[in-house]
């Protein structure tokens, strides 16, 4: 690769990263914002909240959900840096 191709695809992947990263710290910032928002509200909830069969269910079904909202939430920080992760060792290999 030629020396001007070579700075030009350098300065291509500093770019994405730099989006890349940013993209990274916004999802990182609302996943703690809104798993907090979350994990203390339904902590308010919890200890007798629920009355009933159908209380206990919706409780045991709203327990259900921020696992499962946990979990995409820690897959999407995850792949964003895996992808910034990409990006660097990428961007280091050229140099």
């Amino acid at each position: 690769m030629a020396d001007g191709d070579l700075q030009a695809r350098k300065r291509e992947l500093q770019e994405k990263i730099d989006q890349a990263q940013g993209t990274l710290n916004r999802i990182q910032a609302l996943s703690n914002e809104y798993w907090g928002i979350l994990a203390s509200a339904c902590a308010a909830m919890n200890g007798g909240a629920w009355f009933g069969p159908q209380g206990r269910a919706f409780g045991a079904a709203a327990a259900a959900h921020q696992g499962e909202l946990r979990g995409s939430l820690t897959e999407a920080v995850e792949s964003a840096q895996r992808k910034v992760a990409e990006l660097r060792a990428e961007l280091s290999a050229l140099r």
